[in-house]
């Protein structure tokens, strides 16, 4: 069984640290959007990391999870942005055309190929013309094969932490992002939980 939710519930209660921290790993692209005014969408926000990066640009936006948990969290750092809960498996609550940034971090491995596919359709509907999309993913490399109980997918796991999520070759990113006019994808490595995790840092726009 998939317990997403409940997992991210556990995440953002397990590694709270009663200060919110600004995650800075955007700053690689910044030149991309420079003079952006916004509006901008945290998607998949946790509990504000990426919103507090906006922020501190002076960028408007707004921001969305699906973890109860963590947009309370969100709420108590970051009391002035507007919040969301909506499942992203489901038609994305806006009109098309709305958003001029967009950042999804860590928030995108979590699904079936259609599903995924079907998510990057409504991200890339709700975006302006010239938008701007910020993704960070798993990569392959960080995958414990300890931990897997069954591939449903390739690369889509179920785990032992009683979770289904997708670990991303170079081969998936094309895949996946290939159809962008362009896409800018870099092997990075996360420590916002702690031990380093091996992840793809994107920055996507027509």
């Amino acid at each position: 069984m998939d317990n997403t939710v409940s997992f991210w519930d556990e995440c953002h209660a397990r590694y709270d640290s009663g200060k919110l921290k600004e995650e800075t790993c955007w700053d690689r692209f910044v030149s991309r959007f420079s003079g952006e005014k916004g509006p901008a969408l945290d998607l998949a926000c946790g509990t504000g990391s990426d919103s507090l990066w906006l922020k501190k640009r002076g960028i408007p936006s707004a921001a969305c999870d699906y973890s109860i948990t963590g947009l309370n969290l969100f709420h108590a750092y970051l009391p002035d942005i507007p919040l969301l809960c909506f499942d992203m498996t489901d038609s994305f609550p806006f009109p098309a055309d709305v958003f001029s940034i967009l950042i999804c971090d860590m928030g995108l491995h979590f699904f079936t190929e259609e599903n995924t596919f079907s998510i990057l359709y409504e991200i890339r509907r709700i975006l302006k013309k010239d938008g701007i999309a910020l993704f960070r993913v798993n990569a392959i490399e960080d995958l414990d094969p300890g931990k897997i109980i069954t591939e449903i997918e390739p690369h889509f796991y179920s785990l032992k932490d009683d979770v289904n999520m997708r670990y991303f070759s170079r081969e998936d990113i094309r895949r996946f992002f290939g159809n962008w006019s362009f896409c800018e994808a870099e092997r990075t490595q996360m420590t916002r939980y702690g031990t380093p995790r091996e992840t793809w840092t994107l920055c996507c726009h027509d």
